[in-house]
């Protein structure tokens, strides 16, 4: 079954599967979980414990993120913050996305994940 929860990068969570036999041709054989959590956290209280895990990550993951543009910025002799308020980060989308690939059944017709996924 194929289906997802919207195409809007906007929303705060996405879900879906990518096999559907009998309408695809080639398959991306993963089921996906993308939920927004940056400028505002959003989380589901089920599973337990996934909100607590998930906020944690991704503020562990942004926290390397915004070291990664400082030392971008000071190797290209810019002041640490350039790229932070060049990009106005404070206000980005930061997602936490999840894939599963569950066994599949025709790998002859899997293709995996496209480059823009």
């Amino acid at each position: 079954m194929s289906s997802q929860s919207g195409n809007d990068v906007l929303e705060m969570f996405k879900y879906g599967t990518s096999y559907n036999l009998t309408l695809d041709k080639f398959l991306l054989w993963r089921d996906f979980f993308k939920v927004r959590v940056h400028p505002e956290f959003y989380s589901l209280y089920k599973p337990a414990c996934f909100s607590e895990v998930s906020m944690e990550f991704s503020k562990r993951a942004r926290e390397v993120a915004l070291e990664i543009t400082r030392a971008i910025s000071e190797s290209l002799g810019l002041g640490p913050n350039y790229i932070h308020n060049a990009m106005n980060m404070d206000r980005g989308i930061q997602m936490l996305a999840a894939n599963y690939y569950p066994p599949c059944s025709q790998p002859e017709h899997a293709i995996g994940i496209p480059p823009s996924h």
